[in-house]
C-alpha cells in the first residue's frame, strides 16, 4: 500500500538581514583591515573596532547625531557643527584626492546613510516628509566608504583598497567572519558565511555612484573619477606577508 503522505520538500530559510550598527561595523572592519597599520602587523586598530561596544556604531558628526541628520536638510542645520563638518571635509580630501564642501559631504553622508538603513533589517522610519535625500555629488566608492567611516570614528590611515571588495577568497572571507563574531554586535546573532556575503554585496552596492553602477551592469569601463587617486596594489584580508 502507497503511502498518501506528502514528500518533504526542504526549503531554505532567508537569513535575516544585517542590523543598521553590524553594517556600519562591517564597514568599519574593511577600512582598518585595508589600512597601513594591519599590513604591518599591527592589530591594535582592528581590535579597537571589534571591541567597540553597539552603542558607538551610531553615526554622528560633531554633535549631530544620525536622527538629526536625517530630520534636517542642510539649510535647517545647527551651524554650531559647521566646524565639525569642515574637519570632516579636511580629513576625507587628505586621504583621497578631490575637494569637498560642507554641504556636500553632509548630502552625501545623509544619502548614504539613508540607503545603509534600507539594507538593514531596522524599520525604516520617514525622512523628510516622507522623501528620501538626493544621492548629490558623484564621489566615487571611495570616497563613500571614507565618508560612512568618519561618521563612526573609523578613519582610515592609507587606505589601499582592492578594485572590488566583494572578490575575497574564502580564507579571506573565514578569517573576516571570525573576527566579526568576535564583536559585542554578534554575539547573540553569529554570522555565517552566506549572510556576510550578501551583506558585502549589498553594501558594495550602496557604495557605487548610481552612474558608475550603470556603467557596471552596461559592462562599459569605469568612470575616469572612480579611477583618480585609486590605490590598486590589493593585500586582502588576513594578509600577513
Amino acid at each position: 500500500m502507497m503511502s498518501s503522505a506528502a514528500p518533504h520538500v526542504h526549503q531554505s530559510v532567508p537569513r535575516p538581514r544585517l542590523r543598521f550598527e553590524q553594517l556600519l561595523l562591517v564597514i568599519g572592519y574593511l577600512l582598518t583591515a585595508y589600512d597601513v597599520p594591519y599590513k604591518l602587523h599591527n592589530s591594535n586598530q582592528i581590535h579597537d573596532v571589534l571591541r567597540r561596544p553597539e552603542v558607538e556604531w551610531r553615526p554622528r558628526i560633531g554633535t549631530e547625531l544620525y536622527k538629526e541628520l536625517k530630520k534636517r536638510i542642510w539649510e535647517e542645520r545647527d551651524r554650531e557643527n559647521d566646524k565639525a563638518w569642515d574637519i570632516l571635509c579636511m580629513a576625507v580630501t587628505k586621504v583621497h584626492e578631490g575637494r569637498l564642501s560642507r554641504k556636500d559631504a553632509r548630502d552625501k553622508l545623509r544619502w548614504l546613510l539613508w540607503k545603509l538603513q534600507q539594507i538593514s533589517r531596522d524599520p525604516i522610519d520617514e525622512f523628510v516628509l516622507g522623501d528620501g535625500p538626493q544621492e548629490g555629488l558623484q564621489l566615487g566608492w571611495r570616497f563613500n566608504i571614507t565618508l560612512l567611516g568618519i561618521s563612526v570614528a573609523v578613519l582610515p590611515f592609507e587606505p589601499d583598497f582592492p578594485d572590488d571588495l566583494t572578490l575575497i577568497t574564502p580564507d579571506q572571507l573565514e578569517t573576516m567572519k571570525r573576527d566579526l563574531n568576535s564583536s559585542d554586535l554578534f554575539r547573540d546573532d553569529p554570522l555565517d558565511r552566506r549572510s556576510l556575503e550578501t551583506a558585502l554585496q549589498s553594501i558594495w552596492d550602496i557604495l557605487q555612484d548610481s552612474k558608475r553602477l550603470e556603467f557596471i551592469l552596461s559592462g562599459s569601463e569605469p568612470l575616469p573619477h572612480e579611477e583618480a587617486g585609486c590605490y590598486s596594489h590589493f593585500h586582502p584580508i588576513g594578509y600577513r606577508g
